[in-house]
């Protein structure tokens, strides 16, 4: 039985996670149909190869979106949008998406094989929110898949960022620096804690959250940094977000780094004026853990391809769990 699952997925040294006989995902593979699960880079390697030589190249509504502001509406606008609970069919194999709970648009698949096996991918995930698919066989990421990798302060990660903006504020404007997907989800977070002070943004990331918005996104003010509106608040208290990979320091008295890889504490100060918050975007260790077993798999495939914790994480669903597990490529 386990080597008949385990013709049904892999990854491959490109990092390709190929499910069933149609579809590959994240990497371009030797299959009819491409997924996109997000907009980050480590999941869109040989979009270009895809999109010339796949059938469809799919994404939900909001990734899509979000990839004609980072790769261009001529390249966006041939990618297949797939909604949330809609299903795509090819050679007797059904593919669904639903919420993966990582950034704004990202989704998890569940294909159908021809035979009703069930084999599901998370891509890059946090569960909750997310659902748990059931499934026969899961490919699973393991960013966090290290046992001593666990946030047991995880649910007041929200509230003590909150509150250390707000502290952070009475000494001028604060810059929240990280990646696309997490500057979006601290936008909202802001909102939702009731912060007035508008937000300055660069250009590309002033379009992501404008995109955000539009799918319903709820967020506050927000401004280009540049444009007359943005260089009136910047006379005001304010916040600025900044992508982690812009080099060069910020003009800003307080700086606040959003980072997964931070497991001590919510909040720490580095040096100065500069901070850690534990914000992310993914499950830890416990949660994963979780996932797997509530996903009733028979067989789990670790993604080796983009975590250094893959053959660490199989052992521990092997050693805890009892289930088959393998770390590929």
């Amino acid at each position: 039985m386990s080597d008949e699952l385990e013709r049904l997925a892999s990854v491959t040294a490109g990092g390709a996670v190929l499910l069933g006989a149609t579809l590959t995902c994240d990497a371009h593979g030797p299959r009819p149909v491409r997924l996109l699960s997000h907009i980050h880079a480590d999941h869109l390697h040989h979009l270009a190869a895809s999109l010339r030589e796949c059938e469809a190249v799919l994404a939900t509504p909001l990734t899509r979106a979000l990839l004609a502001v980072l790769k261009g509406r001529r390249k966006a606008y041939r990618i297949r949008p797939l909604a949330y609970g809609e299903h795509f069919a090819r050679a007797g194999e059904r593919l669904e998406l639903y919420p993966a709970g990582h950034i704004a648009g990202s989704a998890q698949a569940l294909l159908t094989t021809a035979c009703g096996v069930r084999v599901a991918y998370t891509g890059d995930i946090k569960s909750p929110p997310a659902p748990v698919l059931q499934a026969e066989v899961l490919v699973t990421e393991a960013t966090y898949g290290d046992p001593a990798h666990v946030r047991p302060f995880r649910d007041q990660v929200e509230d003590q960022f909150l509150e250390l903006v707000r502290e952070r504020l009475r000494y001028g404007p604060v810059c929240l620096v990280g990646y696309h997907g997490k500057l979006q989800e601290a936008a909202g977070i802001l909102h939702r804690g009731g912060l007035t002070e508008p937000i300055l943004a660069p250009k590309r990331v002033f379009e992501l959250l404008e995109v955000c918005r539009a799918y319903g996104l709820p967020l506050g003010t927000v401004f280009k940094q540049g444009s007359a509106e943005g260089e009136a608040a910047r006379r005001g208290a304010h916040l600025s977000l900044r992508h982690t990979a812009v080099p060069g320091l910020t003009e800003e008295p307080s700086r606040i780094l959003l980072s997964g890889w931070q497991f001590d504490a919510p909040c720490r100060r580095v040096a100065g004026g500069t901070y850690r918050v534990a914000l992310s975007d993914h499950c830890d260790f416990e949660q994963l853990l979780a996932y797997t077993a509530a996903s009733g798999a028979h067989l789990v495939i670790v993604d080796g391809f983009r975590s250094r914790s893959a053959s660490l994480f199989a052992a521990e669903v092997e050693r805890r769990l009892g289930v088959r597990a393998l770390a590929m490529p």
